[in-house]
């Protein structure tokens, strides 16, 4: 799920906010212009001091307030009820003639936040309330109403205000999530150089090594551990929506085994993980990323139905991989999809199981089930922002005690075709080049590191510490620069900037970005100008996108 996923959402939730406040406000100016007609009312019925001519407007008032939306009652000075409208008797049940304190708060004495005190003074007083009773939020106005015998009893308004408080917190939610991408983006871009620096050192200095020997096998270790770390920082930014996602030709069942032991910590000792991988499925073109919130997602899912069902001892989750037809028959398939071979990912659990009612909402954001404080709502929310963005299509299907199965369906590529699609995917060039490089990094240790592989290689390397100094070196240069690889983000100036003034100056040179954190909109309009590759990034990369671009 990208980030015009995230921004459509919220400004859906504004929206509806929106509506419903608008709805709110013409209510209570509504609400005020009664209570203006009724205090005006009273005043011309006090004046004239007539009880009948009072009893007839109470009528009246009783009539209008029956066919009101909001709740209506009206209370004594001694907390006893005169008066409740349907709507409250909707929320709230029958009533006897019995204190009000005792109907709305199963309470035997008068609520301590009670404002009946200075409506009974004349006062009018608005306040909200959350009820314990029926679980409802509501907008309330007190009013003071003149009865006959010239005593005045308090009127109350309710207006029921849950769902607009529901989408009030649902929209708060919403930007406290695309804050916390926010940080995890920019923690990981930090992380990314640091990862890219280990990734650097490691690799020259197992050049440096005899293969097999015991200091080869440590600096190994290190290497290995740098790509366990990369991988991590990965799925933050795909939780924060901030790297492009790279699809590529991916093998569900390589993924699956990859991902085996931190599945197996993540669901815990006394949950079984149980897969059946069909050998002959074919790859997908996805990007793995995704995927691999795909299957966290769902197999956290599941591992929470299962402690959900205490009772059951074997608590196992099952995860398999077939590969299936699907026909033009086929109800789930997206529209303007072809006939063709699908990868069907099954996740099934024997946990608690859902009821119908459920399972139809299990997709929508923030809807849970689980405690407050105990889930977002938006895992599978995320799953299926991802299936969906994929041309891809999921199902669930699941039964009150008898477990849950959800069922993915995703296009095979036709390898046969040469339909692999696979971008990004290069070995280390044996050779280098002999061009001139000017290369821009602001970090130092990622600085000199490159730079001593590329000039190993053969490149002439000018270097500099950010964009200003790299455009007065392009300025003061005689001869030709032949290639741009330049940090993105940058102190001083940055790495579009820098492109576009290195283009006034050599406009045929060739420009690749580098970034460890990048929104969409950046991504997209740095693209106009050159390549990007992702930090952590990996020699073999570097030289494989500088010998493409430097080969046009």
């Amino acid at each position: 799920m990208n980030c015009d996923y995230m921004h459509a959402n919220i400004s859906q939730l504004q929206q509806r906010l929106e509506v419903q406040s608008q709805e709110l406000i013409k209510e209570i100016e509504m609400r005020r212009a009664t209570e203006a007609a009724l205090k005006e009312s009273e005043v011309r019925y006090r004046a004239l001091y007539d009880e009948d001519a009072l009893r007839v407007e109470r009528d009246n008032l009783k009539n209008i307030f029956e066919a009101m939306e909001d709740g209506v009652y009206i209370v004594t000075q001694e907390y006893d009820i005169q008066y409740v409208n349907p709507v409250l008797i909707k929320d709230f049940g029958a009533y006897e003639t019995r204190k009000c304190y005792e109907y709305f708060h199963d309470r035997t004495e008068v609520c301590p936040w009670c404002k009946a005190t200075d409506v009974f003074a004349g006062k009018t007083v608005r306040w909200q309330w959350h009820s314990l009773k029926n679980q409802r939020d509501y907008d309330l106005i007190d009013s003071p109403l003149l009865n006959p015998d010239g005593t005045i009893s308090k009127l109350e308004i309710f207006r029921d205000i849950t769902e607009f408080k529901k989408l009030e917190a649902q929209l708060l939610q919403s930007q406290k999530m695309e804050s916390i991408g926010n940080l995890a983006g920019g923690i990981a871009h930090d992380f990314n150089n640091i990862l890219t620096s280990i990734y650097g050192y490691s690799k020259m200095a197992l050049e440096n090594l005899d293969e097999g020997s015991d200091a080869w096998h440590d600096v190994q270790e290190i290497l290995d551990s740098g790509e366990q770390a990369a991988n991590l920082t990965k799925q933050l930014l795909a939780f924060s929506r901030s790297q492009k996602i790279l699809p590529k030709a991916v093998s569900i069942n390589s993924l699956l085994e990859t991902m085996g032991k931190m599945l197996g910590r993540l669901i815990g000792e006394d949950i079984r993980l149980e897969t059946s991988l069909d050998a002959q499925v074919g790859k997908i073109f996805a990007d793995p990323g995704q995927l691999n919130q795909i299957i966290v997602n769902v197999v956290v899912n599941a591992r929470d139905a299962l402690r959900n069902h205490p009772e059951v001892d074997n608590k196992v989750i099952k995860l398999s991989t077939s590969e299936v037809f699907l026909g033009k028959d086929f109800s789930l398939r997206p529209e303007g999809s072809a006939s063709a071979p699908h990868l069907l990912l099954e996740f099934s659990d024997n946990g608690c199981g859902m009821s119908k009612e459920v399972s139809g909402h299990i997709f929508e954001p923030f809807y849970t089930t689980k405690a407050v404080g105990k889930g977002t709502g938006m895992g599978l929310a995320t799953v299926y922002g991802i299936v969906k963005q994929n041309n891809a299509t999921i199902d669930v299907f699941s039964k009150l005690g008898s477990g849950t199965t959800f069922k993915i369906y995703w296009p095979i590529i036709d390898e046969s075709s040469g339909d692999d699609r696979e971008a990004g995917v290069s070995t280390e060039l044996s050779s280098g080049g002999s061009e001139v490089v000017l290369f821009a990094e602001d970090n130092d240790k990622i600085r000199e590191v490159v730079s001593r592989k590329l000039r190993q290689k053969g490149y002439e390397v000018i270097v500099a510490v950010d964009g200003l100094a790299a455009l007065e070196k392009a300025k003061n240069h005689n001869g030709s620069i032949d290639l741009l690889f330049t940090d993105v983000v940058m102190p001083v100036m940055g790495g579009k900037e820098l492109s576009e003034k290195i283009k006034e100056i050599y406009p045929d040179v060739a420009i690749l970005f580098a970034s460890g954190y990048l929104d969409d909109s950046i991504h997209n309009d740095i693209l106009v100008r050159g390549d990007l590759i992702n930090k952590p990034y990996r020699f073999s990369e570097i030289f494989s996108r500088m010998r493409q671009l430097l080969d046009k």
